[in-house]
C-alpha cells in the first residue's frame, strides 16, 4: 500500500508542479539531440531499437545472474516461510526491502527504455491506471 501511495504522490505532483513535470502535456525528449556516440545518434528508429534491445539483453542477463545468488535464494525462503528465515538469523524485513530495491532498479531500466522508445512522459504514464495490475 505504501508503494501505491508513493505512486499516487508522484501522479499528484504532475498536476501540482507543472513547470517541472510539464503538466497535462508531459515532458518530451529528443533522443537525437545529444552528441554522437561512435557515430550513432539514436535518432533513427533502427538505432533506438538496437539500443533498447542491447539494454534488454544486459538486463535479462543481470536478472538471470541475480536469480542464482544466495540473496535470491534467501528471498525465496522468506516468501515461503519468514519465521524459519528469522530463526536462522536473517531479518525477513531487510530481505524484502532489498528485493524491493532490486525490483525498483529493473523497473527503472524498463521505464527509461520505454522513454527512449516513446519520447514522451505524460501524466497518464504515472497514473493509477498504469500502476494497477490488469
Amino acid at each position: 500500500m505504501i508503494t501505491l501511495g508513493i505512486g499516487e504522490l508522484v501522479a499528484a505532483s504532475v498536476w501540482l508542479v507543472p513547470g517541472w513535470f510539464g503538466g497535462e502535456g508531459g515532458v518530451m525528449i529528443d533522443r537525437a539531440s545529444g552528441p554522437a556516440f561512435f557515430s550513432l545518434t539514436f535518432g533513427p528508429s533502427r538505432q533506438a531499437y538496437a539500443l533498447i534491445a542491447c539494454w534488454c539483453v544486459v538486463a535479462c542477463i543481470a536478472m538471470f545472474a541475480f536469480s542464482h545468488t544466495p540473496m535470491c535464494r534467501l528471498a525465496n525462503t522468506v516468501r515461503d516461510n519468514p519465521a524459519c528465515t528469522a530463526a536462522i538469523g536473517f531479518a525477513p524485513r531487510r530481505v524484502r526491502f532489498s528485493m524491493l530495491c532490486v525490483s525498483a532498479f529493473f523497473a527503472g531500466i524498463a521505464g527509461v527504455l520505454s522513454l527512449i522508445n516513446v519520447e514522451l512522459v505524460s501524466s497518464e504514464s504515472v497514473g493509477l491506471a498504469r500502476s494497477l495490475p490488469p
